[in-house]
C-alpha cells in the first residue's frame, strides 16, 4: 500500500502544485490480528492499525504510513512530510509539537496546528485556515476506510498488510 501511495503521489504532483498538506490518521480495527494493538481515538478504545496519511489541498494522497494502533500520531509527522513541499501543513493538536514545527519549517512549509492546550496551559483558538481545511483529511479518510470495506482483515500481520498490493485491495469493493 505504502508504493502505491508513492506512486500515485508522484504522479498527482507533476500537474498539481501542493498549497496545503493536511494530516491525519484513522484506526483500522482488526480484533483477530497476532500484529494488532489496542489504541484509542475519539470514539474510545480500538484494536487494530492506524492509517497515517498526508493529503493535498484537492484530497489527494501524497503520503500513506501504517502502523500498529498503539503508536501515537506525532513522530510520525516528519515522515509523511519528508520530501513533499507545500505552503502549509495543517494538522490537529496532536501535532503540536517542536520536532513536527522544525519539520515543516524544514520543507518550508508553515505549520499550522490547533494548539495543545496541556503545551502552554491555556487554551487557544483554532487557526482559521485549519477549520476551513481539515475536512479534505477527514474526507480522504472516510473514503479510504469505504473503499477497503473492511478488506485489511484479509493479511495477517503488519509486514503483509503494508506490503499488499492494489491489485489485491481493489477485490475487496465488490
Amino acid at each position: 500500500m505504502r508504493e502505491t501511495f508513492e506512486k500515485l503521489a508522484g504522479i498527482v504532483a507533476m500537474p498539481t502544485p501542493t498549497e496545503l498538506l493536511v494530516v491525519d490518521s484513522t484506526p483500522l480495527e482488526d480484533w483477530k490480528d497476532p500484529d494488532a494493538r489496542w489504541g484509542f481515538y475519539s470514539r474510545g478504545p480500538f484494536k487494530g492499525f492506524k492509517v497515517h496519511v498526508a493529503v493535498d489541498q484537492l484530497g489527494l494522497p501524497r503520503k500513506a504510513l501504517i502502523t500498529p494502533g498503539n503508536r501515537h500520531d506525532s513522530p510520525f509527522l516528519p515522515e509523511l512530510i519528508a520530501g513533499q513541499r507545500a505552503k502549509f501543513v495543517l494538522g490537529d493538536a496532536v501535532y503540536d509539537a517542536k520536532n513536527n514545527r522544525k519539520a515543516c519549517k524544514e520543507i518550508g512549509a508553515k505549520p499550522c496546528f490547533a494548539k495543545n492546550p496541556r503545551r502552554s496551559g491555556k487554551r487557544r483558538s483554532t487557526p482559521t485556515l485549519l477549520k476551513r481545511k481539515r475536512y479534505i483529511v477527514e474526507q480522504f479518510n472516510s473514503g479510504l476506510k469505504e473503499m477497503l470495506n473492511n478488506c485489511w482483515r484479509w493479511f495477517k500481520g503488519l509486514s503483509k498488510k503494508r506490503r499488499s498490493s492494489t491489485r489485491r485491495w481493489s477485490r475487496c469493493s465488490r
